[in-house]
């Protein structure tokens, strides 16, 4: 009470109340006894050995947990931990020590400028091992000649697309090894079908449009449109594929049901396109950002899919899929939960002067 001397603990055993000859100490508190869970990154390093941040990256903080007190677990907790995904990578960290955004900026203005990896594409390389390589803007025409060999009506009409800034995409499909970081980060997320026992090296299929969205915005990325992937598919050429008109062609740089043999195969195998881009033809079907809309035959900029509709995938893959839907024009109309040999090549946008 107000004015009271007592202490504000129950008395223990053996004190007298107000006024009495003894005192009462106050009770000692024992720390909640939790569960031990090793830090993200202990896990991440435990799922694939050999992997870390990254030549460049800033140290890692301390994650030994203070003296006398256990880590945190979801067990010492009333309530459950929110399934979240982890934020995208902080672009205010530099191996240099934090820079501003105008250092950023400036920064990336100069690697921009001598074709030097951005800050960005450095950070993203880092954390989740895909190589990116730098598409540059451009001009194409998109979809197919109405005299192209087995050509699809809505391929048509074809028309003339502008790419009006320069983009990062990546130089192979997502490998196994690369979505199991992802999958390590996000240990309730389920794992693709065909996930046990794939290659490491082999690209990951068998992912929903939703699984592909949910991975690149974890990774910092995001698909590309079909605008994007085309023009980046074919590199300059007008060609049925990149390599020329002829299934023979075809056979020279993508894995498909005429000569895979049935089986997926180790992404980089096959050469390069002239934008450095392999397995653009084959291997497992691509998922873009767009969903499948009738063409314009007006010239377009940056043009992105329709609203409503069936999500696409591009480039075709090693089983069912023959030449027909390997072709640089082909679009692969899939339900967004459809999962089937479909696999994931992220892009990022490159930053511009002034940005």
């Amino acid at each position: 009470p107000p004015g009271s001397s007592a202490p504000p603990w129950p008395a223990g055993p053996g004190a007298s109340g107000p006024g009495g000859t003894e005192t009462t100490e106050p009770p000692v508190i024992e720390p909640i006894k939790t569960t031990n869970k090793p830090p993200l990154s202990t896990q991440i390093k435990g799922f694939f050995p050999g992997y870390g941040p990254g030549p460049g990256a800033p140290p890692a903080p301390d994650e030994t947990p203070a003296e006398g007190l256990d880590e945190p677990s979801a067990e010492a907790s009333d309530e459950a931990p929110a399934e979240a995904l982890p934020d995208a990578p902080d672009h205010e960290s530099h191996s240099d020590g934090l820079l501003t955004k105008l250092q950023r900026r400036e920064e990336n203005e100069r690697r921009v400028a001598t074709g030097r990896p951005t800050l960005e594409q450095e950070e993203i390389e880092a954390r989740t091992g895909i190589e990116l390589v730098r598409i540059p803007a451009g001009e194409f025409e998109m979809g197919s000649p109405a005299s192209e060999e087995s050509r699809l009506p809505d391929e048509g009409p074809q028309h003339k697309v502008k790419v009006s800034k320069p983009f990062w995409m990546a130089k192979y499909e997502v490998t196994s090894e690369q979505y199991g970081r992802f999958l390590a980060a996000n240990p309730n997320h389920k794992k693709p079908a065909s996930f046990l026992g794939a290659s490491p090296k082999q690209p990951v299929t068998a992912v929903s449009w939703e699984d592909a969205k949910e991975y690149c915005r974890w990774a910092g990325l995001q698909l590309p449109t079909e605008a994007q992937w085309e023009y980046a598919a074919r590199a300059g050429t007008s060609t049925r594929f990149w390599s020329g008109d002829s299934e023979a062609d075809l056979t020279r740089v993508g894995w498909y049901d005429g000569n895979s043999n049935g089986a997926l195969h180790p992404v980089g195998q096959m050469p390069a396109n002239k934008f450095g881009l392999h397995d653009m033809h084959g291997n497992v079907a691509e998922w873009t950002a767009d969903r499948r809309g009738p063409y314009s035959a007006d010239r377009q900029v940056d043009p992105i899919g329709a609203l409503e509709g069936d999500p696409v995938s591009r480039g075709g893959a090693w089983c069912d899929y023959g030449a027909r839907e390997t072709r640089s024009a082909s679009r692969i109309r899939k339900h967004s939960p459809c999962r089937g040999s479909v696999g994931i090549r992220p892009v990022l946008p490159a930053p511009q002067p002034g940005d």
